[in-house]
């Protein structure tokens, strides 16, 4: 069961899956529980269906581990994803995320309906200009 205080973590490498169930317990964090789940074949193999083995994968992990209900943060490698980063014009707080959305079909090289994307606002209680990463 999910706690405010536990999550897993999980990076999908070449060669396996990695994943490790961190819980904070007072000011401690400790290890409750991890997994490495060897892929059937490297994802770097010539003509492998990397979403199979991927997909394979993550199976054996949901069928070893109890997943529901649980924090999962995933790691993505830095060949599959980008971060753009862009300054807003100043405007009310409402109309941000319309303004990043087009900045987002801006600056993404692919339709937006085929990425999973999201923002962060930064801003400098000074000034009155709004940075934002894609």
């Amino acid at each position: 069961m999910a706690t405010a205080h536990a999550a897993w973590g999980i990076e999908i490498g070449a060669y396996a899956i990695k994943a490790i169930r961190l819980e904070r317990a007072g000011k401690e964090v400790e290890v409750s529980d991890f997994a490495v789940i060897p892929h059937r074949k490297v994802l770097t193999t010539p003509d492998v269906d990397v979403s199979d083995v991927i997909r394979l994968s993550l199976g054996q992990l949901i069928s070893q581990k109890s997943l529901e209900d649980e924090l999962v943060v995933m790691s993505v490698a830095g060949h599959s994803s980008f971060v753009r980063f862009a300054k807003l014009p100043p405007v009310e707080p409402k109309k941000i995320p319309d303004i990043v959305r087009f900045e987002a079909v801006q600056q993404i090289p692919f339709p937006i309906e085929e990425v999973e994307w999201d923002y962060q606002t930064f801003s400098n209680g000074d000034s009155p200009e709004v940075e934002v990463a894609l």
